[in-house]
């Protein structure tokens, strides 16, 4: 028993360490860990899950339809928009979140407002 406070604050520690670097990802690490997957999560309690493929677009899924959309990278920001729901398919308004993610969490940080997500390889 007298080992385990000890043993716990040795991990707690180290998980801080571990996760702090993780959490705003480079341009780079963006690609190389979000671009190809799929993050599943909720939002405004309805489920989804969205694939960012390599091509740029986004394929999303929620409980009440499906949708499209689109990735870029602007600086170390993974930016999203879908497409708006008037005829013109367009898409009118980019929401750029820094993105951190540490085992198979995602957690997307939009200007101190964090949410987060499963991250999930390969399309779902």
């Amino acid at each position: 028993m007298k080992y385990i406070l000890p043993l716990s604050v040795l991990l707690l520690t180290g998980m801080n360490c571990a996760s702090a670097s993780d959490l705003q990802l480079t341009a780079a690490e963006i690609k190389a860990r979000i671009i190809g997957n799929t993050v599943l999560g909720v939002e405004d309690g309805n489920p989804y899950q969205e694939y960012f493929n390599p091509n740029g677009s986004i394929s999303g899924k929620s409980s009440t339809e499906t949708y499209t959309g689109a990735w870029r990278i602007q600086g170390d920001k993974l930016c999203m928009g879908y497409e708006s729901d008037d005829e013109s398919g367009q898409i009118n308004d980019w929401n750029c979140s820094d993105v951190g993610v540490i085992g198979d969490r995602v957690i997307w940080n939009d200007d101190g407002e964090l949410s987060e997500g499963k991250l999930v390889a390969g399309g779902k």
